[in-house]
């Protein structure tokens, strides 16, 4: 089947016409003066309780004091909106989302784990509290009957009666591990590519071939298709947020959508392993077949990735180049479908 750029645009005008769809079904919310989604006893519920109440959302969450719910919560707010909470919640309450407050009012049977900004806790919690955020605040009429862990929070003002734990930070690896990590890496990924070749040295062929004519044309391909995925993302979380039933069953096309890329990038990546692997030994003088420059093009390319990650001042410019690399090769893939069709006559051969 023949998928080119005509196909590729009425994709698009389709995603943007369920966006828009969506957006019409969009159930209204109660009106509260603001913007936010105020939770009553309706909601999205999952488990095997009635009482559970799973919540996520595009606007801020917002518990009302007069509202209780009979089991589990757990509330997510995209894009990093506002969750407040004033009720009461007779299980366990997880949050994700900006800033996040448990005012005076709000009463947790349960334990709490929070993802947050900032983060303060004025009402009481009757089990153990797991937060991370930017910063915490505990008022003085704040109780806790648990634990209180905390990880990643850069201030905290607490009662000096409360005991705070907070986890063990996460060392960076040293040089050695770094580096050892690296061979590692650079192992399996040209036993790979190696393998890829062997196995489709064809199709390799084609993305090869593709690469040294147009690299500026592929790259600019993979961009527009790595943006394309950024708004299929966001478009599948609209969709969970205004209807999670729908949205929910797009989980699963969207992973295999997200193996689909993978399997294209590991592809697209082995042509340009040749095409650098090839420029090395040749100007060390020495004519190798394609095999032998996989292995070196992906040995240099891996490590040297890493290593410039290693480096402070221009850990940036080893971002940049990954990304570029990712582009040309989900370019290169995409344009050439996976190298199974042939735009011009290729001199790659197999050794």
């Amino acid at each position: 089947m023949k998928f080119g750029r005509r196909t590729l645009i009425i994709f698009i005008f389709a995603l943007l016409a369920l966006l828009l769809l969506v957006a019409l079904l969009r159930p209204p919310l109660p009106a509260t003066g603001d913007n936010s989604a105020r939770l009553q006893a309706e909601g999205y519920r999952v488990g095997d309780e009635d009482g559970d109440l799973v919540n996520i959302s595009l606007a801020a969450i917002s518990v009302p004091a007069d509202s209780r719910i009979d089991g589990d919560a757990a509330l997510v707010a995209l894009g990093g909106q506002p969750v407040v909470v004033e009720g009461s919640i007779d299980g366990d309450l997880s949050i994700i989302g900006g800033d996040v407050v448990l005012e005076a009012s709000s009463v947790v049977s349960g334990d709490t784990f929070i993802i947050g900004g900032k983060i303060s806790l004025l009402g009481q919690i009757d089990g153990d509290v797991s937060l991370s955020g930017d910063t915490l605040t505990i008022a003085e009429t704040a109780v806790i009957n648990g634990t209180i862990d905390i990880c990643d929070v850069r201030e905290v003002s607490a009662p000096e009666s409360l005991q705070l734990t907070r986890c063990a930070p996460i060392d960076p690896p040293s040089a050695a591990d770094a580096t050892l990590g690296a061979l590692v890496g650079a192992v399996i990924v040209s036993g790979l590519s190696a393998l890829s070749v062997v196995v489709f040295p064809r199709q390799i062929a084609q993305m090869e071939d593709a690469i040294r004519r147009r690299p500026l044309h592929l790259t600019g391909a993979g961009v527009a298709l790595g943006a394309l995925v950024v708004g299929i993302s966001a478009a599948l979380a609209l969709l969970i947020s205004v209807l999670p039933p729908l949205g929910f069953v797009g989980v699963p096309l969207f992973l295999l959508m997200l193996l689909t890329l993978a399997v294209m990038a590991l592809m697209g990546s082995v042509p340009i392993y040749i095409f650098v692997g090839d420029w090395l030994l040749t100007r060390m003088g020495t004519q190798a077949p394609p095999l032998v420059a996989v292995l070196v093009g992906a040995v240099v390319i891996t490590v040297g990735l890493a290593l410039l990650s290693l480096i402070p001042v221009i850990t940036w410019f080893g971002t940049l180049a990954s990304l570029l690399m990712l582009a040309l090769s989900l370019g290169a893939a995409f344009d050439t479908r996976l190298g199974i069709r042939r735009r011009e006559r290729s001199y790659f051969v197999q050794g």
